[in-house]
């Protein structure tokens, strides 16, 4: 037992530097390295036994340690914490006022249930997708998300039922069935629990989830599995690629909507979360008659109404907009799919990295380009109806693969490949 506990306390202070007033994030460190030196048994025979025994460790070994208060901080907490959540369910540990960062607790429990993820979670024969009500977004281009993707799995897969959670809940799902992690992930509780099995096709991740999976890969170094992570865009792509050498460029499924066949008669500008301000560089035959409207929508609660929404939204653009000026995603990708011209202006640089993958299709212009005049008003919609359909198969391939059917890796290698080096030669 000593021999155990001598380990974990040498490897534990070799691996995590020890600065004065960070006992926080080494008790994070510690209670993630516990399962490795046989410490998850001992505490559950005699907890308080093993306290003593770390502590005297700490002591015995490491008497000139700099910052010995600081550890001495940590293992006290991953102590208490540890004899908590083998006592309190779940939801009581958030009320506890003693423990360090309930959060930061939760991260840590997420991270070691995640780690035990079996490949066998996907197997039930249904598919899982983030739905969005108000309580948790109030853009509807998340609900655009939701209703491509669905698309896209029933053109492929008629028979597969498909299950709606809330995105921002889906860890608490239990249902089992293969996760299709289309669309943007902020939160750890937007992780999928390990009764599922994620595909990550057409995926955001912010910069605090991107945090939250860099720990989680720390535990669990096949975290993304033998298909490859699919990033949305290039920023996401650039983070997957630290953890997973199969990663690639997806892009976003709202490519894949179908284009449309008639073009309005009387068509309007669309002018999408345009500000004010942004009005008096815009050709005023544009204003005159332009249609205004926003796609944060409020006052719509239930996430099946909103998914309407979104639907009679894609329709409007369907069939009234001549052309759309917008600095929303979801508005230009859906728009240049059903083959309506797009004007993007990006607010900032975090939403010009969030519209990458469309570079190669579309101009993606700045503030700087609206305000110097250099916007060209008249763009044409690209024809990319290939990039859909290899998107298409790329997605085909990949959930027959994540279901345990054989796939030729060579093809879809080529097929994802085609996919990120999809470009449209710009003509206007």
């Amino acid at each position: 037992m000593n021999i155990c506990g001598a380990d974990l306390v040498l490897n534990f202070i070799n691996s995590v530097p020890i600065e004065k007033g960070n006992y926080l994030l080494l008790t994070e460190k510690l209670i993630l390295q516990l399962p490795l030196y046989g410490y998850k048994r001992l505490a559950k025979n005699d907890i308080s036994e093993g306290a003593k025994i770390l502590s005297n460790l700490l002591s015995n070994f490491y008497d000139n340690v700099k910052y010995k208060k600081e550890l001495h901080k940590a293992f006290a907490h991953a102590h208490c914490q540890l004899k908590d959540c083998a006592k309190l369910r779940l939801p009581k540990i958030i009320s506890k006022k003693h423990l360090f960062k309930p959060r930061k607790l939760l991260d840590v429990l997420s991270i070691r249930r995640i780690a035990k993820r079996s490949e066998k979670a996907g197997m039930t024969n249904n598919f899982v997708v983030a739905e969005y009500s108000e309580n948790f977004t109030t853009n509807i281009g998340d609900s655009i998300q939701q209703i491509a993707i669905i698309r896209a799995l029933r053109s492929l897969f008629a028979d597969i039922p498909i299950t709606l959670v809330e995105r921002d809940a889906w860890c608490k799902y239990r249902g089992g069935g293969l996760s299709i992690m289309q669309g943007w992930f902020g939160y750890r509780e937007s992780f999928p629990s390990k009764d599922t099995l994620p595909l990550w096709i057409g995926t955001h991740l912010t910069n605090k989830m991107r945090d939250f999976l860099k720990r989680v890969a720390d535990a669990n170094h096949n975290l993304f599995g033998h298909i490859g992570f699919g990033a949305r865009d290039q920023k996401t792509l650039r983070f997957a690629q630290t953890i997973d050498s199969k990663a690639y460029l997806s892009r976003c499924y709202t490519l894949t909507l179908p284009r449309r066949t008639v073009e309005p008669n009387d068509g309007k500008a669309f002018l999408v979360n345009i500000p004010v301000e942004w009005e008096e560089y815009i050709p005023s035959e544009l204003l005159d008659g332009a249609i205004r409207i926003t796609h944060g929508v409020r006052g719509v609660s239930i996430a099946s109404d909103r998914a309407e929404c979104a639907h009679d939204l894609l329709e409007r653009y369907k069939n009234e907009a001549r052309l759309v000026i917008t600095c929303k995603v979801h508005s230009a990708s859906p728009c240049t799919a059903m083959g309506i011209p797009v004007v993007a202006i990006t607010e900032s640089l975090d939403s010009k990295e969030r519209i990458s993958f469309l570079e190669d299709l579309i101009t993606i212009n700045s503030q700087d380009d609206l305000k110097n005049h250099r916007i060209k008003w008249n763009p044409i919609a690209p024809d990319m109806e290939e990039l859909k359909q290899l998107m298409l198969e790329n997605l085909h391939l990949s959930v027959l693969a994540a279901q345990g059917n054989n796939v030729d890796r060579d093809e879809l290698d080529h097929i994802r490949r085609q996919i990120a080096e999809y470009s449209i030669r710009k003509s206007f």
